[in-house]
């Protein structure tokens, strides 16, 4: 009957540990498919962030480049403008002084013309007697005195417009030349232009030096020596994060290894397991494969999240733990065993031989000491395994702090960046109201420029006209001296008079022909300068051509540089977009972690009682 009842203990056992087998081998199947998903899905993850950095180190290079090519592009707009108001100032400066000379020689032909009337008055009054006897000498016309006049009064009319038009000066009351304002407005500009770069100098060292914002565009000198620190800054994060990533790799490479020693010595038990026979050796299996189960589980997540180091740490204590009084309860389970094996034996020796059983029995129980050695083994293996694990979770959560610390890092520096697009618009902005300044001024000014060219003109012609119409009266008046009759006078005092009336006239017109030719000569001058005004206009013109160009091109690169920022922007929210839905994951990833932890544990609880039962029995 004892016999009987041994058998069927065996085919029951034999029975339930098929039936284990199989579910350990489903869900070792199970466990390993959920593996590789989760290393999958690390290494994808792995290659998007280090995507995401190349394309933020890349587009800042980008920014930087766009940076020094938009100072350069400032600096060459400066320096045109400092150029040009040089030159305005130079071409200002000459035409002051030539309509001072003209003033001034408008002057002394007035006080020439003056003190010739009061020359002839005085000889009148000294030489009564030539009106009185003799013959009269010929007298201007009231033509030519008329004309005389009228130039005169336009004379002095110019005269007192241009000397209205000069403001008087607040220190002495002489005036000031004309066409000062545009030289004015000019210093003015270069006031700014000298206040702006200042500003800008003291704002950028404000800004290295922790200062506040600033609207204006900092020097070239303090922006490259800021683009180098980006630069070695960025260089310095990449080295760093080079020399993390390349050992974690090392590490990740060696858990794959000894995941796959593991799950070879999990094979390898498993095939040991089917062929023993053995209620304890099975419930071992379970208590192995349990903690096994755990710790292969326990890479995986933890190449995938780093939050739950805390929760896989302690599951692995108890596995490890339970690992360890197994095969104290296995050492007791089998003593237990042996001896109620051993009893009928015992009690049989008297009456009955050794059966063959025994023999197997002391085979089963040499084969359970090695398995329980091996177990052992294989116990201070998963211990090295949770040191490396505790290990891998610390470097995990350094690796998490910098990776946060870098991604505020190019939020500030997206930060910075629009704010230097900021002040580059405020700079461009500037630099179209003083455009629009010196554009109206030089327009101004051409206009004013144009109509003293006509009135020059008119001028010119009267003069012009004058001058034809005294050459056709002195053609007539000799056409008429040759015709008259030759009357000589027959006293030598009368001829005496009439030689020096003669002689008076020929002074008189030679100091008219000197003053016409004196007038021809400004009139000349005056169109000369007139033609330089011509060809200073046309250059002004190709000028503002060439500033105009410019400010499109300039405006151009703002409008590209304002589409970076924009997509910059977007691809900073499509990260912190991706950072949410990683941290989803990580917690549903932990969830069902502690889902098996828990099937695990009651696992266990299913085992002890088991394993009492069979002691007990």
């Amino acid at each position: 009957m004892e016999e009987s009842l041994e058998n069927v203990d065996t085919i029951s056992c034999k029975d339930d540990i098929q039936a284990r087998n199989e579910m350990l081998a489903k869900k070792i199947e199970e466990l390993e498919n959920e593996k590789k998903k989760n290393q999958e899905e690390f290494g994808q993850q792995r290659a998007k962030m280090k995507d995401l950095f190349l394309s933020k180190e890349e587009k800042l290079r980008n920014l930087s480049s766009q940076v020094k090519s938009l100072q350069s592009d400032l600096d060459e707009a400066r320096s045109q403008i400092t150029v040009a108001e040089l030159s305005l100032q130079s071409r200002l400066e000459e035409n002051k002084r030539r309509y001072e000379e003209e003033i001034s020689s408008l002057q002394r032909l007035v006080t020439e013309h003056f003190n010739g009337e009061d020359a002839t008055v005085g000889y009148e009054q000294v030489n009564p007697s030539l009106h009185t006897t003799g013959p009269v000498p010929p007298q201007p016309t009231a033509y030519e005195v008329e004309n005389l006049r009228k130039i005169n009064e336009k004379l002095v009319t110019e005269i007192t417009h241009l000397k209205s038009l000069v403001p008087p000066s607040s220190g002495s009351s002489s005036y000031e030349p004309l066409l000062t304002a545009p030289t004015a407005m000019f210093n003015t500009l270069k006031k700014l232009s000298t206040n702006v770069a200042t500003s800008a100098s003291s704002n950028l060292s404000g800004a290295l030096s922790g200062g506040g914002s600033s609207s204006m565009l900092p020097s070239g000198d303090s922006l490259e020596e800021e683009k180098r620190k980006v630069k070695t800054l960025a260089e310095e994060d990449a080295e760093v994060l080079r020399s993390l990533v390349v050992p974690l790799e090392d590490e990740i490479k060696l858990l794959k290894q000894m995941l796959r020693s593991t799950d070879e010595e999990l094979r390898k038990y498993k095939k040991q397991v089917q062929g023993s026979a053995t209620t304890p050796h099975s419930l071992l299996q379970d208590c192995v494969f349990d903690s096994c189960d755990l710790d292969i589980s326990e890479p995986s997540q933890q190449s995938q999240l780093t939050e739950d180091t805390s929760v896989d740490l302690v599951s692995i204590n108890s596995a490890t733990s339970s690992i360890h009084n197994q095969p104290s309860r296995l050492r007791h389970s089998q003593s237990s065993n042996k001896s109620t094996d051993l009893s009928p034996s015992h009690h049989s020796l008297d009456s009955i031989k050794p059966c063959d059983q025994c023999s197997l029995h002391k085979q089963s129980l040499k084969e359970s000491q090695d398995r329980i050695k091996d177990l052992e083994k294989q116990v201070n293996s998963l211990e090295k395994v949770k040191e490396e694990l505790h290990r891998e979770s610390v470097f995990r959560r350094e690796m998490e702090t910098l990776w946060s610390e870098k991604k505020e890092l190019h939020k500030s520096q997206v930060s910075e960046l629009t704010q230097k697009c900021t002040r580059v618009e405020n700079e461009l902005r500037e630099l179209r109201d003083t455009y629009g300044h010196t554009f109206d001024g030089v327009r101004r000014q051409v206009q004013r420029l144009e109509d003293e060219r006509r009135q020059c003109q008119t001028r010119i012609e009267e003069v012009q006209r004058k001058n034809d119409a005294l050459v056709g009266k002195t053609s007539k008046c000799s056409a008429e001296l040759q015709d008259e009759f030759i009357d000589l006078p027959s006293s030598i005092e009368t001829l005496h008079e009439l030689i020096l009336g003669l002689r008076h006239d020929l002074i008189r017109a030679r100091v008219g022909k000197e003053d016409a030719e004196e007038r021809v000569g400004v009139l000349e001058t005056e169109a000369i300068q007139m033609s330089t005004v011509q060809a200073q206009l046309n250059s002004l013109k190709a000028e503002l051509d060439r500033a105009r160009d410019d400010r499109k091109s300039l405006q151009a690169h703002l409008r590209q540089k304002n589409m970076k920022i924009v997509n910059l922007q977007k691809e900073l929210d499509n990260y912190e977009k991706n950072q949410k839905d990683f941290v989803l994951l990580s917690q549903s990833l932990q969830q069902t972690l502690e889902n098996n932890n828990a099937s695990n544990e009651v696992r266990l609880c299913t085992a002890q009682p088991i394993l009492a039962a069979d002691s007990g029995e």
